[in-house]
């Protein structure tokens, strides 16, 4: 929202949208505070805030990013774009898993077939479906609009942690479970503001008689 100046007048203006941002920031913090806790005050955190950090700073590139192909995208369709994003990013880990000794540790017998299944589901749903309907989205919407995403994916993917590791004993805290209704609320809030709007200039004007 701070990155889209060209949004700047509508999305400062309404209440509903800023309201929505910040009740939602606080969600995701409840969501992840007790384990943001236990890192602060871990022995050897200092390299997981490290890539907290990192984190941080790649959202706000990906937010940049996603900004100039709104405004600048021009040639290529939508697909095409997403297919050469998901192709430099696929390219680009390439050094950092060598870097890491990650080749010389895997052993292509020893993946199972629901790592398979696992790696089929990221690519198909994950990348090409997902993000695909993100850089589409991104185009006919309003790219407040289309962050909200970011919301709702902490939400899906503590549900199904909980759901896939219920027989480990995967159970929600009182902080968490507050976190995923603050964040719904404030997804409902963000799209108000904009089904609002669209509400009224669909609304036929009546002439007085």
């Amino acid at each position: 929202m701070i990155l889209d100046k060209r949004k700047w007048k509508e999305n400062f203006h309404s209440k509903e949208t800023l309201t929505g941002l910040v009740i939602g920031f606080v969600g995701v913090i409840l969501l992840f505070i007790e384990r943001l806790m236990r890192s602060i005050h871990a022995t050897d955190s200092k390299w997981e805030l490290i890539a907290l950090g990192a984190l941080i700073i790649a959202s706000i590139c990906w937010a940049a990013g996603s900004l100039y192909a709104k405004y600048n995208s021009t040639g290529p369709s939508n697909s095409v774009n997403a297919g050469w994003q998901m192709m430099a990013a696929g390219i680009a880990f390439i050094p950092f898993s060598l870097l890491r000794g990650e080749a010389s540790g895997f052993h292509l017998h020893s993946v199972t077939t629901s790592s398979w299944l696992s790696l089929f589901y990221l690519v198909t749903m994950g990348s090409l479906a997902g993000y695909s309907a993100f850089i589409w989205l991104l185009q006919v919407r309003s790219a407040t609009q289309v962050s909200t995403h970011a919301y709702v994916n902490p939400v899906v993917a503590v549900l199904l942690g909980m759901f896939f590791t219920h027989d480990a004993g995967e159970k929600m805290s009182s902080f968490q479970i507050l976190g995923l209704a603050i964040i719904l609320l404030s997804v409902l809030l963000i799209n108000l503001a904009k089904y609002r709007k669209e509400f009224r200039s669909r609304t036929p004007k009546t002439e007085p008689v």
